[in-house]
């Protein structure tokens, strides 16, 4: 087991003992109440159970497959094209590189959730071109990152690095993959979560003790309520104080209040929440209903709650 490392005042704890944990137990999204309502329109719905100063906006995502199977994106308020996943073999062929005066990214095999077609990736998407698309200048976290679409998408948007993060050794290689196949070699990093540690100025690489602790302008997680409830002071820690925004998904509305409530222990605020349904999907099917799409930022921490984290992951680590 690995133990845990003091870095100048702060006590570390590695990400491979926390996660691993975390991605076990996650549960299965519950089919009762608003998490797993029938597909339908809007007409200024919210969900009561959300505090009443929380924004929430429902939106009709828009997603559709063209004559060559491909997935295409589009933004809910303007309706103009964001991107188009292309299912793309081990190369590039000639027909798909004809295709390239479109924002592009080619994903191989059939990934669910991370082939853009789910609305939890379509609303992260969303997000990404709207942050992007004020400043590009930025660095961002795309925590389980799986098949690398929104770390490939954010790339495509014009950020200028992206670091992938992932527990799944196979979900690292075919992200890498991905990554070689959109030419993003050089814009987009993969790692390990054991290649990975964590304290309270962010997270550094074990393998480079001596770089500075990063904090990221952008940090990004689509993945289900149990990851994200033990992920949340890895995923606060790593949002730079003030200027940053975390985007989290994978989530239904009943769970927001749970979730705002344990990231709120590290400073995070809940700013606004989008949700959408996948129009087509199967009713009863897992991916069918609602989902939500959490805007938050992080203010500064005082010297005594930064002491208190120190102590939480010391008995985290210890536990």
């Amino acid at each position: 087991m690995y133990i845990p490392i003091c870095r100048q005042t702060a006590l570390s704890f590695s990400l491979c003992f926390l996660l691993p944990i975390a991605f076990a137990f996650a549960p299965i999204p519950p089919k009762t109440g608003n998490s797993m309502r029938v597909a339908k329109k809007f007409t200024g719905w919210k969900c009561e159970r959300i505090r009443k100063n929380l924004h929430v906006r429902p939106i009709h995502l828009q997603a559709a497959t063209d004559d060559q199977n491909d997935i295409l994106l589009y933004n809910p308020i303007t309706s103009e094209p964001l991107i188009r996943v292309v299912k793309s073999g081990d190369e590039v062929t000639g027909a798909e590189k004809v295709r390239d005066s479109f924002q592009n990214i080619y994903i191989a095999g059939d990934y669910g959730w991370g082939d853009g077609f789910h609305p939890s990736t379509r609303l992260c998407v969303e997000f990404l071109s709207t942050v992007l698309s004020q400043d590009s200048n930025k660095i961002m976290l795309d925590y389980g990152t799986g098949s690398g679409i929104l770390g490939i998408s954010a790339c495509k948007f014009g950020c200028k690095s992206v670091i992938g993060i992932d527990i799944d050794d196979e979900a690292i290689e075919d992200a890498q993959q991905n990554v070689v196949r959109n030419r993003l070699s050089e814009q987009m990093k993969l790692f390990h979560t054991r290649e990975v540690i964590q304290d309270v100025d962010g997270i550094v690489f074990r393998d480079e003790p001596w770089m500075d602790s990063l904090q990221f302008d952008i940090v990004v997680a689509n993945i289900l309520v149990g990851p994200l409830m033990k992920l949340a002071p890895v995923l606060s820690l790593a949002v730079k104080e003030e200027t940053g925004k975390l985007c989290l998904s994978g989530v239904r509305n009943v769970q927001i209040p749970a979730l705002e409530a344990e990231y709120a222990k590290f400073g995070v605020q809940f700013e606004s929440v989008r949700t959408g349904y996948h129009e087509n999907w199967r009713v009863g099917a897992e991916g069918e209903g609602e989902w939500a799409q959490i805007t938050a930022t992080r203010r500064k921490l005082s010297p005594f709650e930064k002491r208190k984290l120190i102590d939480e992951f010391n008995d985290r680590a210890v536990g």
